[in-house]
């Protein structure tokens, strides 16, 4: 006869469980809602730039994290050393704009600094609370998945433009906000239209797209049933041919990084799958879209003679004649504008010459921390479907890295929204499971994960092996 005290506690009434909360994640969705539903052009007048509505929800959150930490049962106290990275960031972007207001500034370059740093401050308070506030790998999966529905929204609406020639984000226009610049009308190159969805440009929505769809991918791949694997796949092929339509040679650039990523980690019959989808995929395009196959492959054969190219490398001289006169801490942020300067169509030498080597240094760090913690999470995580995830997530911050030498990615509102949650998911994982080998309960069995790696030796998926132990579960555990 067993006695009571050997039996498993009784679980919670089901009120308890179903009884719905909101909490890190529910901010994090609205935030993401409101940079991807409102179309990026959209802010409160009476901040300008800076009054976007993500914008303002960071700068929120920020204070939020700030009074939580000031609450000793509320505040996160384990070791995450992306929180001292970005630490440095941001007293080095105030250093930088310490700097800057001694040299003296227009006032152009005025507005844009408080822009930037009203900017920075809301990034930070994104990334803070989605690393302390993600506490399980369930609410991690909830709020990836609500952003891949969110960006369908985005998808669609780019559809609309380019297949009915009817643009949607006139009437997405909140109450009490205006346009802060004239909405972009659906532009043509060479014979296909290019297409912007809620974006602020077609190349943000390119990025965009293809890296929501690498998140498809990975729930397209887990699919525990086959009408939710095939809901996942529409999906992914959704968000992935409304990309193209972008007609963008950084969208082209992020998927073949994607697909290569993923490559890595497949096994060879996934590989086929794969190169067959892709294949299918394209043939999909062509018959849906004439000419925009040709149109891309273009953007490439003639890539020598583009204008657009010749026009962002025939500035580099200048580029670095200003990093020059400021080499550590730069002009100041948000200083470089186009009035006075010109395009720079590059985040990292942009940011080189607004903030100086110090600040992009910071930031390249905070970026080789996160993809340092997925690549972890990536071999260590407990089952094959958190490796898997975490892999994606890594994929796609590298995506961010190579695809920020294209274009000012951080400039762009969907893409920095995105690109924040994903890497304070990383970190919240990482919090998670970072602290040792996990040990989860089933019943009364002790159920103990194989330490080994979804991705083996070869990087390929093992399987997950999964021990179980005889012995009970302890009382009060």
């Amino acid at each position: 006869m067993v006695a009571l005290t050997d039996r498993p506690p009784s679980p919670p009434p089901r009120a308890a469980i179903s009884a719905w909360r909101p909490d890190a994640v529910t901010v994090l969705t609205v935030l993401v809602g409101s940079a991807f539903v409102i179309p990026a052009r959209y802010t409160f007048p009476a901040l300008g730039g800076a009054g976007r509505l993500d914008i303002m929800l960071g700068v929120a959150m920020l204070a939020w994290w700030v009074i939580s930490r000031s609450i000793p049962s509320l505040a996160n106290r384990d070791r995450q050393p992306m929180r001292w990275v970005l630490l440095v960031l941001i007293c080095s972007i105030f250093v930088s704009a310490a700097l800057a207001y001694q040299r003296g500034l227009t006032s152009i370059e005025f507005n844009g600094m408080d822009r930037s740093l009203i900017g920075w401050l809301g990034a930070a308070g994104i990334l803070l609370v989605a690393i302390d506030g993600i506490r399980s790998v369930e609410r991690a999966d909830v709020l990836l998945k609500r952003i891949v529905a969110l960006g369908l929204f985005v998808a669609i609406v780019a559809d609309i433009q380019f297949f009915l020639g009817y643009d949607l984000t006139y009437q997405l226009q909140p109450p009490g906000f205006r346009p802060n610049l004239d909405l972009l009308s659906v532009e043509l190159r060479s014979v296909v239209s290019r297409v912007y969805g809620t974006s602020l440009h077609p190349i943000e929505f390119g990025v965009l797209m293809s890296v929501i769809g690498a998140l498809s991918t990975h729930y397209a791949i887990i699919a525990t049933s086959r009408a939710e694997r095939q809901w996942r796949w529409i999906c992914t092929a959704l968000l992935v041919g409304s990309g193209l339509l972008s007609v963008s040679r950084s969208a082209v650039v992020s998927m073949a990084i994607i697909l290569l990523g993923f490559l890595f980690a497949w096994r060879p019959r996934m590989w086929f799958n794969g190169l067959v989808a892709a294949v299918a995929g394209l043939v999909g395009m062509r018959i849906v879209a004439p000419g925009l196959l040709g149109t891309l492959r273009a953007l490439f054969e003639y890539i020598g003679v583009d204008p657009s190219i010749s026009g962002r490398t025939n500035d580099y001289a200048e580029v670095f004649a200003l990093v020059d006169e400021s080499f550590w801490f730069g002009r100041g942020p948000g200083t470089f504008n186009v009035e006075e300067y010109f395009v720079l169509d590059n985040q990292w030498l942009g940011q080189l010459v607004s903030t100086g080597f110090v600040v992009t240094f910071a930031l390249a760090a905070l970026f080789a921390v996160a993809i340092s913690q997925a690549h972890h999470l990536s071999r260590r995580a407990p089952t094959d479907n958190q490796r898997h995830l975490a892999h994606t997530l890594m994929i796609v911050l590298i995506v961010f890295v190579v695809a920020s030498l294209f274009f000012d990615s951080l400039a762009y509102p969907q893409i920095r929204a995105y690109t924040l949650v994903v890497m304070g998911t990383i970190g919240g994982l990482w919090s998670i499971n970072g602290s040792g080998e996990p040990i989860m309960w089933s019943g009364g069995r002790r159920v103990v994960r194989s330490s080994r790696s979804m991705m083996g030796r070869s990087g390929r998926p093992d399987g997950g092996r999964i021990i179980e132990l005889a012995s009970p579960r302890p009382d009060g555990d």
